[in-house]
């Protein structure tokens, strides 16, 4: 690159960074971590309804091994202030996020249907959230995947505690949510079960199993 091109990508790279600490503030899951790696580091938003976070290119991703969306440096300038759309968002195909089928997220012709908690970014099939819902009650969740079919919002099971079954309260740090980033489960620091932990994290020494760390906090 020149070097007028260099000082371009240079601000680019700033702004990127200045938008992730925003949105971080924001306790939006989605936005901290690229979608394909987990990882964090420098994100390109995308301002569909997925609100998720990506590596733009192996460059931005080089600490996780990303594939990262393999957007070239000369794209990403070109892009400037030009609102950025993932190809789930732009062919309007969403993942279900218990069966990880495709489908379909046009207002016209449903058949994902995304949780109505403002800051979620999850989609699910009406029979799939049904069932997660109400386990074990073939009625109910019958009902439910009828409802939801027919335009009715729901609230996905990754807003309450798997364990306790209640909210978040995000200004006290033992109510605070781990958000798998696999499944629709949350759990309350003080919920999270004793297997969830990483060698790294067990003093032998002292006895002590941390069950959360903070990079899982949302």
């Amino acid at each position: 690159m020149d070097s007028l091109t260099e000082l371009s990508y240079e601000l680019l790279l700033t702004e990127l960074e200045l938008q992730e600490e925003e949105l971080d503030s924001e306790l939006i899951p989605g936005y901290r971590v690229c979608a394909i790696c987990d990882d964090g580091g420098i994100l390109i938003l995308c301002e569909g309804k997925c609100m998720r976070a990506f590596h733009a290119n192996l460059e931005h991703g080089e600490h996780s091994l990303c594939e990262s969306l393999c957007i070239t440096n000369t794209e990403l300038l070109a892009l400037g202030d030009t609102a950025f759309y993932c190809a789930n968002c732009t062919y309007e195909k969403h993942q279900c996020f218990v069966c990880g089928e495709l489908g379909s997220s046009n207002e016209s012709s449903p058949e994902v249907f995304c949780c109505s908690n403002e800051a979620c970014c999850y989609f699910y099939h009406p029979h799939c959230v049904g069932e997660l819902l109400y386990p074990g009650n073939s009625a109910a969740a019958e009902e439910l995947e009828q409802r939801i079919a027919a335009g009715e919002q729901f609230v996905c099971p990754a807003h309450r505690c798997h364990v306790c079954g209640e909210v978040e309260v995000t200004l006290i740090a033992e109510l605070q949510f781990a958000v798998c980033r696999r499944c629709p489960r949350a759990y309350h620091r003080r919920c999270l079960p004793r297997e969830i932990t990483r060698e790294e994290d067990v003093d032998i020494v002292r006895g002590i199993v941390q069950r959360a760390w903070e990079e899982t906090m949302r």
